[in-house]
Parts: C-alpha cells; structure tokens; sequence
C-alpha cells in the first residue's frame, strides 16, 4: 500500500532524502506528469468509450472499466500528492486541524483501495476466460445480471480491508511539522500487512496461474476446434482468443509492476533495516513505486492494443468530436450571416419609412 507500507511508518524516515540534484528532481517530476496525463486520458477514454456504445456493455469490459475507476486514485490522488512531496521536498502534511485530520485518513483510504480492487477484478476476469475456454458449453460464466453485485462486491471488500486505516491513520507533530503517518507498532503493522498480503497478492496469484495454466492446456490439446469452424465462428474465435491473451497480459504486467513493490513490502516487516537504509536507496524506492504506478497507466494502452471494438470505439469518438469540431465554427458562421441579414433588412426597412 502506498501509504502503509514504503513510506513514514516511524518517526526514523519523516525526514525527506533530499540527495537528488535539481536536473533528477525535475526528470522525477515530468515523468511523473507524463504518467498523471496518460493515464486520466486513457482510463477517461476507455469509461467514455464504454458508455457511448451500448454492444461494448459485456461481463468483460464492465471489469475492465471497474479496473480504470479504481486506476484513477493513482492520477488524481497518487501522483499529484507524490508531485507535491518532490517539488516541496518535503513530506509535511500542510494541512491542519479537523480538514486537516479527515484528508489524512482519506487520501490513504482512497488510494490503498485501488490495488485490491485491480486484483479482484483480475480473478473475475480471468475466471471469466477461465470458463469459456475450458467450459464453452456449461453455464459456468456468472449471468450478466449478477456482474453489478460482482463488481460492488470488489469494492465493499476493499473498503472493509482499509478500514483500519481510519484508526491508524492521523496527523502528528515532529520538531514542530505535521506529518500524516501511521501511527502503529511494528507487531501491529505485520499482523496487518502480511495476511492482507498473502489473501489478495499470493493466494489470487496462485489461482491466476492455476487457472491460466488450465487454458492454457485446454488451447494446446484442442487446436482443431479453431480450424474446423465456419467463418463467422472463427471470427467468435479470435476475439475469444484476443480477449484471452488480453486477460493474462493484463494479470503478467499487474505481477511486474506491483510485484517489486510488494516483495520490498515484505522485506519491510521483517529485514530491511528503514533507519539507515532508506535515504541510501531512495532512489531504488522511487523507481519500484513508479513502477507500481504505471500500471494504472499501460491497461488502457493494453486494451486499445489487443481489442479491437475498443479501437473502433476510440475511432467512432475521435471522428464524432472532429465532426462536433467542425459543425461549431460552422454553426457560428452562419449566426453571424444571418444576424448581418436581419441586420441589413433592418436598415432598409428604415430607410424607406424615412
């Protein structure tokens, strides 16, 4: 958890490590602004996208636009605060008092939901691949109509999960700043974080890779049943097939960019030393943690790349604001021909009664 975890658990690292130049904190922040944009556009575009066409509203891609609602507290909450620490560099908390206390525990709550209901959604997703693959022929697939408890249930989990952030969570007071940080023990912080992260990184991995291996068997021991189709079954098939390869690609780059992160995580609790070792790698840390960020911003890259209805769904809008683009000047143009006609019809008029 962003938060939790890799930063200021302890009074020994309230300190910000301010041994980078100005040239490496300023690469830092544009990077960092370049990951804030692309990916408020790009999980902006795939919800849009979404909404706008009514035939794109499938078990599937109602799980992919759950994934860019919860990959949007990276943009909006994540990086900016991030942003702030660097360019400040400081890790102050500068707001006080009551508001100050409330954002404290909010920011942290909001943004430490986000990677459990990206695992969740994975498990559904590929349990959706995992069905019509290996059972294309039983109703294993939940019904459609069930998806909106699915997809609630995702969240209510990851809220109930972080509750305890609004016990822990506060605002203290260290040489005279205020900093939000988690105010626990190390038992505490352990018997936290390692059975949250066994449950929802280690027990969803295995049954990823379960489940994935399974397809995965069932592709290569059936290979006919992809030849031997008519043409529009084999079209069914492809887009079966891309929406496969989608689903593991997204689990694969899930695992590579919040894997360093959480396998520091556990480092954290139990070796790595904080008090002397965290300025000495803070850039190592800053580069696992972009790592981690990231990943919010490559699944909508992911799902232009491997599925086509989301390519011609990003055409259809760019093609209908060009047209929206156009038609305005369009319109205002002739407002403007035809205020000038009442105009001059105006001035005639008068003329010939004087």
């Amino acid at each position: 958890m962003e938060n939790t975890t890799l930063y200021h658990n302890s009074s020994a690292f309230l300190r910000f490590c301010s041994m980078d130049s100005l040239g490496q904190r300023i690469a830092k922040l544009v990077a960092l602004g370049i990951l804030l944009v692309l990916s408020l556009a790009g999980n902006s575009l795939v919800c849009v996208i979404v909404y706008r066409h009514s035939s794109m509203r499938t078990t599937i891609n109602y799980l992919l636009v759950n994934m860019s609602l919860s990959d949007f507290t990276t943009p909006i909450l994540v990086l900016t605060k991030k942003i702030v620490e660097i360019s400040t560099n400081s890790l102050e908390w500068n707001v006080g008092g009551i508001l100050g206390s409330f954002l404290c525990k909010t920011v942290y709550y909001i943004s430490d939901i986000s990677p459990i209901v990206s695992v969740l959604s994975l498990l559904m997703i590929s349990y959706d691949r995992f069905a019509a693959i290996v059972f294309p022929l039983k109703a294993a697939r939940y019904p459609s109509k069930y998806r909106k408890y699915f997809i609630g249930l995702t969240w209510i989990l990851a809220c109930i999960l972080c509750s305890p952030y609004f016990y822990f969570l506060n605002i203290k007071s260290v040489d005279g700043k205020q900093y939000c940080m988690m105010l626990w023990d190390n038992n505490t912080r352990r018997a936290y974080t390692v059975p949250l992260t066994v449950v929802f990184i280690i027990i969803p991995f295995l049954l990823l890779v379960a489940m994935y291996s399974c397809i995965l068997y069932k592709v290569k021991t059936h290979p006919k049943n992809l030849s031997q189709t008519e043409r529009g079954k084999r079209r069914s098939q492809v887009s079966k097939r891309n929406t496969t390869i989608l689903s593991f690609t997204v689990v694969f780059t899930f695992a590579v960019c919040w894997g360093p992160y959480f396998a520091i995580l556990m480092l954290s609790n139990f070796q790595w030393n904080w008090k002397h070792d965290y300025c000495s790698h803070e850039n190592f840390i800053f580069t696992v943690q972009f790592l981690a960020y990231s990943n919010a911003t490559i699944n909508p890259l992911l799902y232009f790349l491997f599925l086509r209805n989301f390519r011609n769904g990003l055409h259809s809008l760019c093609k209908t604001s060009c047209a929206e683009l156009e038609k305005g000047p369009k319109e205002n143009r002739g407002r403007k021909r035809s205020s000038m006609t009442l105009l001059s019809k105006d001035k005639t008029s008068r003329n010939t009664y004087v």
